[in-house]
């Protein structure tokens, strides 16, 4: 590496650096959140439904909320399109225009 490079690399801020999603070990929802999710009775059997990729992530988006209020959000949300049987909205591919 080259003395720039390095005294970048010094200079970094160890705090900002976060793991990327696959070096974390897998998240698990909230006890509190569980129970809500389980509470319904359509959302819970089409979320375990799921593939286990959409599972992790659509958890992962969940608790990974900085809000309090965003983490209820985002649940709310999973539970009422799991109930209609639909996919939380990121993990619905743009639609390409060719």
């Amino acid at each position: 590496m080259r003395p720039a490079g390095l005294a970048a690399f010094a200079a970094r801020n160890p705090a900002k650096c976060e793991p990327y999603s696959y070096e974390t070990p897998p998240r698990e929802l909230p006890s509190e959140f569980l129970k809500r999710l389980k509470a319904n009775k359509a959302a819970w059997p089409d979320f375990q439904a799921r593939p286990p990729s959409y599972r992790r992530g659509a958890t992962s988006w969940i608790v990974t909320a900085k809000r309090e209020e965003t983490g209820d959000r985002r649940l709310q949300r999973l539970t009422d399109d799991s109930a209609s049987g639909r996919t939380i909205p990121l993990f619905i591919r743009p639609s390409s225009s060719v």
